[in-house]
Formats: C-alpha cells, sequence, structure tokens
C-alpha cells in the first residue's frame, strides 16, 4: 500500500487478505458430503443433484459448503455472512436472504421432492435435508413432487 492512503483501503485490503486466508485453509482431506439427493464435492468446488452436476456460482457453494457443515444447526444470518463473505454485515443487508432464496430455487428446479434449507425467521437458516414425499429418494430429476405433501422426514447427512 502507498503513503499515504485511506484507513478504508488499508481495511478492504486486510478483509481481502483474511478472506483469501480462510478459504485456502478449508479442511482438504473430508470426503464428498451426501444429504438427500445432494453430494458436495468441496475439492472440486462442485454439488451434484442425483448425479447430474448442479451449476452454482461461487458464493452459492460456498453458502451451501457452511450450511451443510453445520447440518442441523440453526446459523444467524451475521454468521454466515462473516463465514461466507468474510467480514461483518452491516445493518440492513439482505445479502444473505438473496443468495439463500437464488439457492433454493436451483435445488428446488433439480430436486423437487426434497427441501434442505429451512428459514428461521428472525434468526436465520438452518440445513436440514427432508424428504417431501415418502418416495423422494426415488423420484426422478425433474418430475414435479407429489401434489399433496406427506409428512417430511430427514435425511442423514453424512461424509463419505
Amino acid at each position: 500500500v502507498s503513503k499515504p492512503c485511506h484507513p478504508e483501503e488499508v481495511m478492504a485490503r486486510i478483509e481481502a487478505v483474511v478472506r483469501r486466508h480462510r478459504r485456502g485453509s478449508v479442511r482438504d482431506d473430508t470426503g464428498p458430503l451426501v444429504a438427500g439427493d445432494l453430494e458436495i464435492r468441496s475439492d472440486r468446488f462442485q454439488v451434484y443433484v442425483a448425479g447430474e452436476s448442479l451449476d452454482l456460482t461461487r458464493r452459492e457453494f460456498e453458502l451451501l459448503q457452511v450450511l451443510a457443515d453445520h447440518a442441523g444447526r440453526v446459523l444467524e444470518r451475521d454468521d454466515i455472512y462473516r463465514r461466507v463473505w468474510g467480514y461483518a454485515m452491516t445493518h440492513g443487508d439482505r445479502s444473505v436472504d438473496v443468495f439463500i432464496r437464488k439457492l433454493r430455487s436451483k435445488l428446488q428446479k433439480r430436486s423437487p421432492g426434497w427441501e434442505y434449507i429451512h428459514t428461521h425467521f428472525g434468526v436465520g437458516y438452518r440445513f436440514d435435508p427432508q424428504a417431501l414425499t415418502p418416495e423422494a429418494g426415488d423420484t426422478a430429476v425433474g418430475q414435479p413432487p407429489a401434489a399433496q405433501p406427506h409428512e417430511a422426514k430427514s435425511a442423514d447427512v453424512i461424509r463419505r
């Protein structure tokens, strides 16, 4: 950084270095995470739904990875933002909500028999795959779910 410099530029550069460092420290020794129709491959930055690749942006992938790594736990929006974006969320920022909506939309299109991300109003989000129909695991990709949803059952989240 050349002098004189503005303090905001210094802070932005520090946050960028911290963000890069956090991404580099992700566990490489973990296998794919399997939940419902999803297989999350952090070593490839890739998600598969029923064996087919799901096109996600880097941010969407990181968001899904953070939620799946904490499966069953409610993560607050601020915590999600810090883990994915690498710095504190500003008041009124709706980025997490927008990316959750985009991610849900993509997951719903490819895996309509499953609900993966649950909202805890005023708090945050929880990753807990639940089958919307008893035969959700047998539903082919692209088929609409049954007209009347049955009692949801939770799927195991397995790290292979």
